[in-house]
């Protein structure tokens, strides 16, 4: 399919920032996680409420850059102008018509979530699920967009059954800590 030009910007601009906001924001959870200790009463200590600073304002940057994710994308691989899907009856029907627009729509909420732990967590349990969570929606993106659009589709389904097993750790570290 082909898309305008316009759209195709937007939606490039959109995936570069959401994942680059992500990326920030995961490291700055995985960096209290891993590099900060907890006070006494199992608080986080000066370092690690700055690094949750730090992953509050990229979670804000995550969220929105993934909400507008949810319009761009969907015109983008349905090849329409971006202003079909800022219509409110037609965001629905275009975000539901491919799997890289409903990993959108679920980054968006993980990057919310993201933000209230960030703003509002006190020990390092919220920032262990958080972490968690926020790398299964990115991989969700991931894997769905090269479902939708390319010849790669077997490398798609190559990619799942690697997320799986890079899980299993992943899921294993963030319940240990």
């Amino acid at each position: 399919l082909q898309s305008e030009s316009f759209t195709t910007t937007v939606s490039l601009i959109g995936d570069w920032i959401a994942r680059i906001a992500a990326a920030l924001t995961l490291g700055a959870f995985a960096g209290i996680l891993a590099f900060t200790t907890q006070e006494a009463g199992h608080a986080l200590n000066g370092s690690a409420r700055r690094l949750a600073r730090l992953g509050a304002h990229s979670a804000q940057i995550w969220f929105w850059a993934s909400l507008l994710q949810t319009f761009a994308n969907p015109a983008y691989v349905n090849g329409v102008p971006l202003v079909y899907t800022l219509r409110p009856d037609a965001w629905w029907d275009f975000l539901t018509s491919t799997p890289s627009g409903l990993a959108w729509l679920l980054s968006a909420l993980v990057a919310a979530g993201c933000t209230g732990v960030a703003f509002l967590g006190r020990t390092h349990a919220p920032f262990a699920l958080a972490f968690g969570t926020g790398t299964l929606a990115l991989v969700f993106v991931a894997v769905t967009g090269s479902v939708t659009v390319g010849a790669d589709h077997d490398v798609a389904t190559d990619a799942a059954i690697w997320l799986t097993l890079a899980m299993v750790p992943v899921t294993a570290l963030t319940v240990g800590m």
